[in-house]
């Protein structure tokens, strides 16, 4: 990483029309590189010994057709995805939403280094929806940081901290799911975060924080 300072409130921009144009076309120039990889044809599932009577066929069947924890259930006759499948489901998903059009919205960007690594476009007219979120795959708890500004920024608006977002897909989900959202529906994508009843989030000084990152937290700018 380049020589950065650390600062104590995260370098976050409400950007304008012209500059939200600039900053998707930089995030598009900095995903340059970051490359989907090669995934097998036949991925290698581990070797589990036939039963007694059971042939090496019926092992395989039962393999392919057991449901993964961590698919769609409208997927669960595939094998469980591989880390490359992952990796190159969000390299994929970023790519798309940097072709979104930001622009009709509340839009704000986490900046390192004058560089955009993460975008985010709000909406809602009673309580804050995360119309787009997108973070670049080599950053780390950008998600955390820009879902905090959501949280006070509807307080600012809304005098409501509650944000709502469909989340793109399940590994999307899971990701929101730790920040402390829950499905609307159980398991469906439609999701709400209420921090003033999440463990996962508490206020310091009136600004609602993810406990986790509430006290000494630093950004690099």
């Amino acid at each position: 990483m380049p020589d950065v300072d650390w600062i104590t409130e995260a370098p976050i921009r409400v950007l304008s029309e012209f500059q939200i144009i600039a900053a998707l076309k930089k995030m598009r120039l900095t995903m340059r590189g970051w490359d989907p990889v090669a995934v097998p044809d036949n991925p290698v599932m581990p070797y589990v010994p036939p039963a007694p009577g059971q042939s090496p066929q019926d092992v395989r069947a039962k393999q392919l057709l057991r449901k993964p924890p961590d698919i769609d259930a409208s997927d669960w006759k595939r094998p469980r995805r591989t880390f490359q499948e992952r990796w190159n489901d969000r390299i994929s998903s970023t790519n798309s939403m940097l072709d979104n059009d930001f622009r009709d919205h509340h839009v704000v960007g986490y900046f390192v280094t004058g560089v955009p690594v993460a975008l985010m476009a709000l909406t809602g007219a009673s309580t804050v929806y995360v119309a787009d979120l997108v973070c670049h795959p080599g950053t780390e708890n950008a998600g955390g940081i820009m879902i905090e500004y959501a949280v006070n920024y509807g307080c600012k608006i809304h005098n409501s901290p509650i944000v709502r977002l469909w989340a793109l897909n399940e590994d999307a989900r899971r990701a929101y799911l730790a920040l402390g959202f829950t499905s609307d529906t159980g398991t469906g994508k439609a999701m709400t975060l209420r921090p003033a009843t999440s463990p996962l989030w508490t206020q310091v000084s009136g600004v609602w924080h993810l406990a986790k990152y509430a006290q000494g937290q630093r950004y690099a700018a």
